[in-house]
């Protein structure tokens, strides 16, 4: 909470050499206006996590690309109560009206559901024996900025989620995560397949 729009404006030749910005919502606001504001202007992807709760991430939904609430901060944002995947579809759609381009809402060992507007994207989650769930969000919300940013289509970026946050459930420890190579043996050695259906609007 303590970063400044001063220090954001000191880094600002970084933020604009970025393939793409992932942000939360445990920073200082104003800074975190900043950084989305130079994301903006230079046409940056930006991505947020709206964890924790904020109400405040109602005034940022149209400057944002991809939104990734968690099922308890998809219910706060859509007044939906999301328990399964069609709770989430319908949660999804009533959030992204509200201004963003795309919505993935995870579902922790159900998966995730994406929106863009257009259709949904069902990714399952891989089956992992579960030691820690702390940090699976962040996993899960890092692991997909990096698959975008490497120029990875969205649909491919989930999978690479999913595999990613499957592995990062298996350590011990929220901060050990896993290398890209064994996320890419997860993904090779498992039969996966995601489930994509046209909205009905």
């Amino acid at each position: 909470m303590d970063i400044s729009i001063d220090e954001v404006k000191i880094q600002k030749d970084k933020i604009i050499n970025s393939n793409i910005i992932l942000l939360q919502l445990e920073t200082n606001i104003e800074a975190l206006r900043e950084i989305i504001s130079i994301g903006n202007e230079y046409r940056i992807p930006i991505i947020l996590n709206p964890a924790p709760y904020n109400d405040i991430v109602i005034e940022l939904l149209d400057k944002v690309d991809i939104l990734t609430p968690n099922e308890t901060e998809a219910s706060l944002l859509s007044g939906v109560n999301v328990i399964d995947i069609e709770s989430a579809k319908k949660a999804a759609e009533l959030i992204y009206k509200k201004g963003v381009n795309k919505i993935v809402i995870t579902l922790g060992s159900k998966g995730s559901i994406a929106y863009d507007g257009n259709k949904f994207i069902y990714s399952p989650a891989y089956t992992a024996v579960v030691k820690n769930t702390a940090g699976a969000g962040d996993a899960f919300n890092g692991a997909l900025a990096a698959s975008l940013a490497k120029g990875k289509q969205f649909s491919y970026a989930l999978r690479y989620a999913s595999a990613f946050s499957s592995l990062a459930v298996e350590t011990s420890n929220a901060s050990e995560m896993p290398e890209d190579i064994n996320v890419m043996y997860r993904i090779d050695q498992t039969t996966y397949s995601q489930v994509v259906t046209q909205s009905p609007e």
